[in-house]
């Protein structure tokens, strides 16, 4: 997942109900909120997050930020697809939509066990 230079971005708080996640912090400072921990992170940490717990990542400062996800068991890359969210856009970014989509919430929730903080 590529965060681009000169803009803090955020994921909301959110959990997976099936996967576990492995996250490799490649490029950047993070700061992941994982139930009550705060972690800040920079190049070269390792983060393991289990499932049912809620999480949140920020890209802080202006730097490029760059994370490499594994997630299992498999299947959560579908999600992307058949929610309709574009992998990339045009500046090679991952294009996660914060607002409220009630159609992309519904399948995320009612196929692949996801849940946003406030549903």
């Amino acid at each position: 997942m590529l965060f681009p230079a000169g803009v803090e971005q955020n994921v909301p708080p959110h959990k997976h109900s099936n996967e576990n996640i492995v996250i490799y912090v490649a490029k950047g400072n993070f700061l992941f909120e994982y139930g009550d921990k705060s972690i800040k992170s920079n190049s070269g940490m390792f983060l393991n997050f289990k499932s049912n717990i809620f999480h949140s990542y920020k890209k802080i400062g202006l730097e490029e930020g760059k994370l490499i996800m594994i997630i299992s068991p498999a299947g959560f890359e579908n999600y992307f697809k058949e929610a309709g969210i574009p992998i990339r856009d045009d500046h090679n970014t991952l294009n996660i939509k914060t607002d409220d989509d009630r159609i992309t919430l519904h399948i995320g929730e009612t196929k692949y066990g996801l849940k946003f903080v406030g549903e």
